[in-house]
């Protein structure tokens, strides 16, 4: 089973997570600060990590609690482990904003959702954000806005890259979707086989095919400042943004 990091400086709340995710044979473990939990991350494989926003730098400074840090927190875990699920919990329904940086930057396997939440719905989080999909519960944020600022943001180059593979991922097969997801969420060809138990041979071939039925085949050669994994990751995070 995958194994969790919990990151929240009140001991109650990451006792109640922990119990809940070990009943289920998760492996957690559990930081109260920043400096804490990337200490672990460096030197323990994670597959998820459950990170409150507000959260202290260190155990020394936990009276000074910073709701930057979090998010500081998960940007920091995705440029070292691109394929790490990141699930961010907010205990206001208004701070969404703090997400948009994140998905700026075109990381994937990230939710976001507000604290009190069912169990079931945290455990559908884990499960989404293994598999590269961006979860942004709307009590939390307009995911209208968030989608807008997305694509207003992007080179206009890139943009029309990115709308145009988006509007194509509809052609894409079932197993061609479950491939292109997880190549968006910055896994390898190596992993993707292990996890869809296929032949490294076979993801190559998929991701071959979801390239020219995007239309990025020949972006190498008309744009080669871009890179097709990026262009992918945008366009999936655009297709997931439109379907809701």
């Amino acid at each position: 089973m995958p194994t969790i990091l919990l990151v929240d400086d009140d001991p109650f709340n990451r006792d109640g997570l922990r119990m809940f995710l070990q009943q289920r044979a998760f492996d957690v473990l559990e930081a109260g600060d920043e400096a804490m939990a990337w200490e672990i991350a460096i030197t323990e494989p994670l597959d998820v990590a459950v990170i409150d926003i507000v959260i202290p730098t260190t155990n020394q400074t936990r009276f000074l609690r910073e709701e930057s840090r979090g998010i500081r927190l998960a940007d920091k875990l995705k440029r070292q482990t691109p394929s790490l699920g990141i699930v961010l919990f907010s205990a206001y329904a208004d701070r969404g904003g703090y997400l948009f940086d994140l998905i700026q930057a075109g990381y994937r396997g990230i939710a976001y959702k507000l604290k009190g939440c069912q169990p079931r719905v945290l455990l559908e989080a884990i499960w989404d954000v293994q598999a590269g999909a961006v979860i942004i519960d709307p009590e939390v944020t307009n995911i209208q806005a968030v989608a807008n600022s997305f694509v207003a943001h992007l080179d206009p180059e890139e943009a029309l890259w990115v709308k145009q593979a988006a509007a194509y991922l509809v052609q894409l097969t079932p197993r061609e979707i479950e491939i292109a997801r997880r190549v968006a969420a910055s896994h390898n060809t190596d992993s993707i086989a292990t996890m869809l138990f296929l032949a490294p041979k076979t993801v190559e071939n998929n991701i071959n095919r979801i390239y020219h039925k995007l239309g990025l085949s020949n972006l190498d050669e008309e744009a080669p400042h871009l890179r097709k994994v990026v262009i992918l990751a945008k366009a999936w995070m655009l297709y997931e943004f439109q379907k809701r």
